[in-house]
């Protein structure tokens, strides 16, 4: 890991932020220096998580979907993401039968993006699973595995309430996947 970290520090992927010394040893925080660097480095996360390479998808689609709050289309391209990550991906690995792992390729995907995205946005009532922010809405989203209801939990934690002071439309978005299918569901929204 330590070589990996070297090779995107002296190729600019990331910058030394701060360096701190405890007792004789050097430690190094590092940061990622600017925007265009932040959405290459996410899209090279996203091929990491879903080991998919040769699916680009197109993004203008879902950031489209997101911009004009078109959840029809939303929800086809969102199943057809989670359809571009290869079957050998599951393969002794159960990690499609938890929700933090669709949530991360989603954050991933979407911080790919450029969108500015909080990923477990903590409330008084619990944690959102990604936030969206876009300039004339906000996406509070929750995902679920196996029939438990996403929309339903967002409701009841009222998690909206912490963005009611942003004069922006705020919508919320409950996603469910199937770890059978290893795919989206159901997708439900509801304007607050």
């Amino acid at each position: 890991m330590l070589i990996k970290l070297k090779l995107h520090w002296q190729t600019g992927y990331l910058t030394i932020d701060k360096v701190e010394t405890v007792l004789d040893n050097r430690m190094y925080l590092l940061k990622i220096p600017n925007k265009e660097v932040r959405i290459s480095l996410y899209g090279v996360l996203t091929e990491y998580i879903t080991k998919n390479t040769t699916y680009k998808g197109n993004s203008n689609l879902i950031l489209t979907s997101l911009l004009n709050n078109d959840l029809v289309n939303f929800e086809k391209y969102i199943k057809a993401l989670y359809s571009g990550i290869g079957y050998d991906n599951f393969i002794n690995n159960k990690m499609y039968e938890y929700e933090g792992y669709y949530v991360s390729v989603f954050y991933s995907y979407l911080k790919a993006l450029g969108l500015d995205v909080i990923a477990e946005d903590i409330t008084n009532k619990g944690r959102i699973d990604i936030t969206i922010k876009l300039p004339d809405i906000i996406y509070i989203i929750e995902f679920k595995t196996d029939g438990k209801n996403a929309l339903k939990q967002i409701k009841e934690k009222k998690y909206h309430q912490k963005y009611l002071d942003n004069n922006k439309k705020i919508i919320l978005l409950g996603i469910e996947f199937d770890k059978n299918e290893r795919n989206v569901i159901k997708v439900e929204s509801e304007e607050v």
